[in-house]
């Protein structure tokens, strides 16, 4: 398989550093190893990330600090609390009402809201009414909003990142969860790691006193998402074929888990399908430098996390850890 050498040379530094940043982060974020993670891999693939948790699980605490982690200032920052009320004005900007009255032209100004921004985090999204809905569904499908009745690209927008108490059962929410194809369950962690929650929880609260950003270092860049992103992308073509096979075993058994889930009540569409075998992909190269043919069993851990609801998390885990013989990320 030949590809790029300067490309693969700069997406291996990359990679690199995006790992190194996986580790370190985990100092601040006590028991968020797998989100954080998962966070690096959504980013690397550009799909949207959903965070489920109850009150007190650091939901907004994660996307920040891996925000600033990777460059991201408060600039490029857009965070917002989704209601039954919310308008879609409060999370893409006010209508011009200058250029409204002056030219009749119905522009929203769009400084320091969703369209104008690097990484997006909605909390509570699902409480969100049909304007919102409709707004973000076009948000995650296509990149864009509409704006004076014109398409405007988010070519800005590399991370959108959202969370929920809980996923709500109702059937107009479907099309939004099945944009989520990685969806990570995060419990309090007091239990598994009552010391080391009380030392990060002192140490964060020490560099907010102090104003320190420990874990911004500025080692990483989105830049740096987007040469591994590119890169396997080139990879996943450089040969001409249709697509690049998993080893056969591997492929089989993920063939085996996307039935078996099927049977067990959870459907995975072909859009999420064809979006995970990507992000198979890449978190085989991300976290160990594997190419598509030399992909491991242990690379299909990306399915734990294809759940649409708290109950599915637990069949999900164990259909999966089953089917990969516990290989672990």
């Amino acid at each position: 398989m030949k590809t790029n050498r300067t490309s693969e040379a700069r997406a291996q530094e990359a990679r690199s550093k995006i790992t190194g940043l996986v580790k370190s982060l985990g100092r601040y974020l006590v028991g968020r190893d797998e989100a954080i993670r998962l966070l690096a891999l959504a980013t690397a693939a550009g799909e949207p990330m959903l965070l489920l948790g109850p009150p007190g699980t650091a939901k907004s605490d994660l996307i920040f600090k891996f925000a600033q982690a990777i460059g991201i200032g408060a600039e490029d920052y857009f965070e917002y609390m989704i209601t039954a009320f919310t308008e879609p004005s409060e999370i893409i900007g006010p209508v011009d009402i200058k250029a409204l009255r002056e030219d009749g032209v119905y522009r929203r100004r769009l400084e320091g809201k969703l369209a104008d921004v690097k990484v997006v985090f909605l909390d509570e999204i699902f409480n969100g009414n049909s304007a919102i809905l409709n707004t973000l569904l076009t948000v995650m499908n296509e990149r864009k909003v509409y704006d004076a009745g014109k398409p405007r690209r988010l070519d800005k927008l590399i991370g959108f990142f959202a969370a929920t108490n809980q996923i709500p059962e109702r059937e107009e929410l479907g099309a939004l969860k099945d944009r989520f194809v990685i969806k990570v369950k995060l419990d309090p962690v007091q239990q598994d790691d009552f010391d080391g929650l009380i030392a990060a929880g002192l140490r964060n609260e020490r560099c907010r006193t102090t104003g320190q950003t420990p874990w911004a270092n500025g080692d990483v860049t989105p830049e740096d998402f987007a040469a591994v992103r590119d890169f396997v992308g080139e990879i996943c073509h450089a040969d001409g074929s249709d697509f690049p096979r998993f080893p056969e075993s591997v492929h089989r058994t993920f063939r085996r888990i996307v039935l078996d889930l099927d049977s067990q009540g959870v459907s995975l569409s072909d859009r999420e399908v064809i979006k995970l075998y990507r992000l198979i992909v890449l978190h085989g190269y991300l976290f160990h430098g594997r190419l598509p043919g030399s992909i491991q069993l242990s690379d299909l851990v990306v399915l734990r996390y294809v759940a649409e609801s708290a109950a599915q998390f637990v069949v999900v885990r164990k259909c999966v850890d089953d089917a990969i013989g516990g290989a672990g990320p």
